[in-house]
């Protein structure tokens, strides 16, 4: 059964952006953009560490405006950081006082009965990369795009975590704190996994390479005893040296694109999807069609033209 609030809050045909749910004792604080169109998809993005001194709460990566002709789209800003203070990062993963991973599995799964969802698309970078993990791994057959993410809290800078811990889970150790949150991605996939996850990594990110995509590669692949139908990986270099900034928007745009169009869920047919979309650029000017000499399409353009039939005919009809 829909829980009243998700209704209350998601229904109005509003052009409201900002939507804020009190949901199982946890107030979660949304920004919203509905689909231009009707569809079955929603993108749920997560935003990663925000220093508080520099960007107030809350805080959220920005839904994509490239993408409201497709999809639905929530970001959300993490309800760890509304309710504790003294730290930066605290990857979706709430306190003693406040189970965020279980209740946010529970929201999404609302949110996704309410607006008649069939695939559902985790967003996010670093800190937000985790949550994406995290969240879709609890969501069989859903997508989790993720660019230079955090795979283990572990693995990730001493300060930032002991600050988390401290604020958060005060007296426990995070030997400790990992008895009652999920902590390592690496551990929880490496016993298999019924969603998809697109892996975008910059070359340029040394510490993110050999600490969290190298360890979360090993473990989906089994230590190397098995392939993978359900992971793809993209590696490259934007120009950006280090972590912040390594991954612009052209580097995951196409991916996402993919993860929205593709026929299935599995990494060929992703692939597929993902080479017709990163030949051909989202939207063809409106000049061409009032030009008399344009060439017919090429190979490109029909390979994109029919991803994207295939994701119309997908959609629900119209009542």
């Amino acid at each position: 059964m829909i829980d009243p609030e998700i209704a209350s809050v998601l229904g109005p045909k509003t052009k409201a952006v900002n939507r804020t749910f009190n949901f199982e004792g946890a107030e979660i604080i949304t920004q919203f953009m509905q689909c231009s169109t009707e569809s079955d998809t929603l993108i749920v993005r997560f935003h990663g560490a925000i220093q508080r001194e520099n960007r107030p709460l809350p805080a959220f990566q920005a839904n994509l405006k490239q993408m409201q002709g497709y999809a639905h789209q929530i970001t959300v800003c993490d309800p760890t950081m509304m309710t504790r203070e003294g730290f930066s990062l605290g990857w979706y993963s709430g306190h003693e006082a406040l189970d965020v991973q279980n209740i946010l599995r529970r929201f999404f799964a609302q949110v996704r009965e309410f607006l008649g969802i069939r695939r559902m698309i985790y967003l996010g970078s670093s800190g937000g990369g985790f949550a994406a993990l995290h969240y879709s791994y609890f969501d069989s057959d859903s997508a989790a795009v993720v660019m230079g993410p955090q795979t283990s809290m572990r693995a990730h800078i001493p300060a930032a975590l002991n600050a988390y811990v401290k604020n958060c889970w005060p007296g426990r150790s995070f030997e400790e704190v990992g008895q009652s949150i999920e902590t390592d991605m690496c551990a929880l996939y490496g016993n298999g996994h019924e969603n998809s996850v697109i892996f975008v990594q910059s070359s340029g990110d040394f510490l993110h390479n050999h600490r969290h995509m190298a360890p979360f590669v090993n473990a989906v692949h089994g230590g190397g005893t098995r392939e993978n139908k359900r992971f793809v990986l993209v590696s490259d270099f934007w120009g950006r040296q280090g972590h912040a900034g390594a991954i612009p928007h052209e580097g995951y745009i196409a991916l996402l694109l993919a993860a929205i169009s593709a026929r299935s869920l599995e990494s060929t047919d992703i692939l597929d999807a993902y080479a017709a979309a990163a030949e051909k650029p989202l939207a063809v000017p409106t000049s061409l069609s009032k030009r008399s000499d344009v060439a017919g399409p090429d190979g490109a353009s029909l390979r994109l033209a029919d991803i994207l039939r295939d994701y119309h005919l997908r959609q629900p009809m119209e009542s």
